[in-house]
């Protein structure tokens, strides 16, 4: 047991200041916010009824994790240590994610600038909740921390075939559980892993001389995917609550590919909406600028390969941006706030 607990601590311990790094950089950016004391209409109805999320969307997973962080039944407002314990769940989901993009090293420059999982808008807004945050936080963790399993040996020899089946199993069961914890505790982070996923084998394709090719790639997905998968229909099997205060049902299947389409236009609306203000107009123009030059860079000098990465790079964005919504892209009434106000 003292060798195995050793053995985990030495495995650890490269993770500890990198960690307590980032720990800070978040504590220090909902500074304001902890200060505040603000609380929403969902922290007053929980704070005095303690009420959980069984009724909201089937959110299991963040009833469990708020009954244990109170130690009761019913919710008792421990803030900020909910929301600090948000912080470490995201501080650890920044640190997988420079682990995993950076070829299984910690580079403190990634690392810097993986702290924007937390620090976009929307999750700093998902941060003030002295309740959601943790189980927000979650989600985040949940869908990221599969792809630790992301590393496939796909010349393994076909000899050991029993080690084979397991290593492809390792990622497809870390997906089945991340995912499933995902959609039972927060369904907006329903796009982060396919998400991650995409700029991954976009990262691995510029850092070879040829990219990747379609059975390469096939090969690494498809445990992910399977789980993904899995997790989803398992997850539609549980009997669904009738009190969601917002409707949550889907195109039919004959009418999917038309509402895709059409919830793609929102989120085009609100995307204009966004450029719509200097500030981002001017961080977003900077931020692409970066990027195309940063592929432009990229390894190597041939000039075949630079346009190739950098159609990928296009691809990347165009891509990425609609599969960041996740399962809402296929919901009828998606929620787009910001558009509506804007009206």
């Amino acid at each position: 047991m003292y060798k195995v607990f050793t053995s985990k601590t030495k495995t650890l311990k490269p993770f500890i200041k990198p960690f307590l790094l980032l720990f800070a950089v978040y504590c220090l950016a909902i500074f304001t916010i902890i200060r505040s004391n603000y609380l929403y209409i969902d922290d007053a109805g929980r704070a005095v009824a303690g009420y959980v999320w069984d009724g909201d969307f089937n959110r299991l997973t963040s009833s469990f994790l708020g009954r244990l962080l109170s130690t009761n039944t019913t919710l008792i407002d421990i803030a900020p240590l909910t929301q600090w314990l948000a912080v470490a769940f995201l501080a650890i989901s920044s640190l997988i994610l420079t682990y995993v993009y950076c070829g299984h090293k910690i580079k403190y420059l990634p690392l810097i600038g993986s702290c924007f999982i937390g620090l976009t808008p929307f999750m700093l807004g998902c941060l003030e909740y002295r309740f959601d945050s943790p189980c927000m936080a979650l989600s985040v963790l949940a869908s990221i921390a599969p792809l630790l399993f992301w590393r496939i040996d796909t010349k393994r020899s076909s000899s050991n075939t029993p080690n084979r089946r397991w290593y492809f199993l390792k990622p497809l069961i870390a997906s089945f559980i991340g995912t499933l914890i995902m959609w039972t505790s927060y369904q907006a982070a329903s796009g982060v892993l396919p998400l991650v996923i995409l700029g991954i084998i976009v990262v691995e394709s510029l850092q070879q001389k040829n990219s990747l090719r379609t059975r390469q790639i096939l090969s690494k997905v498809w445990p992910f995917a399977a789980g993904y998968l899995l997790a989803t229909v398992v997850f539609l099997l549980i009997p669904t609550s009738t009190s969601n205060y917002r409707d949550t049902s889907m195109y039919p299947l004959n009418q999917l590919l038309p509402g895709i389409i059409y919830n793609l236009c929102l989120l085009r609306d609100a995307l204009r909406l966004l450029l719509s203000t200097k500030v981002w107009l001017v961080l977003l123009t900077l931020t692409g600028i970066v990027f195309i030059i940063v592929l432009a860079l990229a390894h190597h000098s041939s000039i075949k390969h630079k346009l190739q990465q950098l159609s990928l790079g296009i691809l990347l964005i165009t891509v990425g941006l609609p599969l960041s919504y996740g399962a809402f892209l296929m919901l009828q009434s998606p929620p787009t706030w910001g558009v509506h106000y804007s009206a």
